[in-house]
């Protein structure tokens, strides 16, 4: 309704301003309250409405708790520590899973087209003295728009995932010839590591993993809202913790001009948000398998063993 208003109202100001071929007696024209100002005012009743409407609608996408989130990484991570078969694709597609949900679950929730599209040394890097990955935007102003109007930030991935990268990243050169540069999140079956998954599969599956693991399918970018939601309800959430967020989740594009400019006031932000995220995070975790990782730092090395021998085949 609003919408078909808004019509309404760019039809009556062209026969109001703008038209050669109707006029408007004086009369209506110097009226108290004319057309002009009753559409106006009838298209905000119907956006305010809509908007109130909106928040008990049911999410598109759909919607889970930020704890049932939590929850269905660590079932995640349990099934990818349950595995003891040799075959690689699977191990693959296990990591990227647990991977993926981790990211998703574990700090601020980024925006899905730089997760989606994270590639080995270009937007994501190896920190080569402390192992740390990290996502890079520096020299992707042009590839992502996060980064042209945000700045191009450096930020530090959970640390969970960085045994998992290395270990996906074991595989995944097997099946490449010789290239430095590849997509994390790709084609398992199709072994394509030069070609980002599109959006609609990278949707899919992550909204396949929540239902999986979580009972409830949930896409992406709905986990933006859903972080907001637990976040605001925290008696622990400073007033610097809301605005770290806010950058890291680079939400505001009227900040652009201060992200240019501070780069390293904007990555502290973003840490001090993705620590305090993470911080809950760590409360749940997969239960320990026999020579398998629980997905934190402690159990890194543990569950790297018996990876390596099966790698190729």
């Amino acid at each position: 309704m609003a919408n078909y208003l808004s019509s309404l109202f760019s039809l009556a100001n062209y026969v109001w301003n703008d038209s050669v071929d109707f006029e408007v007696d004086d009369a209506v024209r110097t009226a108290n309250h004319t057309v002009l100002d009753a559409l106006v005012n009838l298209r905000s009743q119907c956006d305010s409405l809509a908007k109130e409407a909106g928040l008990y609608a049911e999410k598109r996408g759909g919607w889970m708790s930020w704890e049932d989130a939590q929850k269905a990484r660590v079932k995640c991570l349990e099934a990818l520590n349950a595995y003891t078969g040799t075959d690689p694709t699977v191990k693959k597609q296990l990591l990227m899973d647990a991977i993926v949900l981790t990211i998703f679950t574990y700090q601020t929730v980024d925006r899905v087209g730089i997760i989606r599209k994270l590639r080995l040394n270009e937007t994501l890097r190896k920190h080569p003295a402390s192992g740390t990955w990290i996502v890079d935007l520096t020299n992707a102003q042009r590839s992502h728009k996060s980064a042209k109007f945000h700045g191009g930030t450096r930020t530090a991935l959970p640390q969970p995932v960085w045994a998992l990268i290395d270990r996906l990243c074991q595989l995944t050169v097997f099946d490449l010839e010789h290239a430095d540069k590849y997509y994390l999140f790709h084609n398992t079956r199709t072994r394509d590591a030069m070609r980002p998954l599109t959006e609609s599969q990278f949707g899919a599956w992550v909204a396949g993993l929540f239902e999986k693991y979580g009972g409830t399918r949930v896409v992406p970018k709905n986990l933006r809202s859903i972080f907001i939601v637990w976040l605001r309800d925290q008696e622990g959430a400073t007033e610097k913790i809301l605005q770290g967020s806010a950058t890291a989740m680079r939400h505001h594009i009227n900040t652009q001009s201060s992200l240019s400019y501070d780069i390293e006031t904007n990555n502290r932000q973003i840490k001090l948000a993705n620590d305090f995220a993470a911080k809950y995070a760590e409360k749940f975790q997969p239960a320990s398998a026999a020579g398998g990782s629980s997905g934190g730092s402690s159990g890194a090395a543990a569950g790297a063993a018996g990876w390596e021998s099966t790698v190729g085949m």
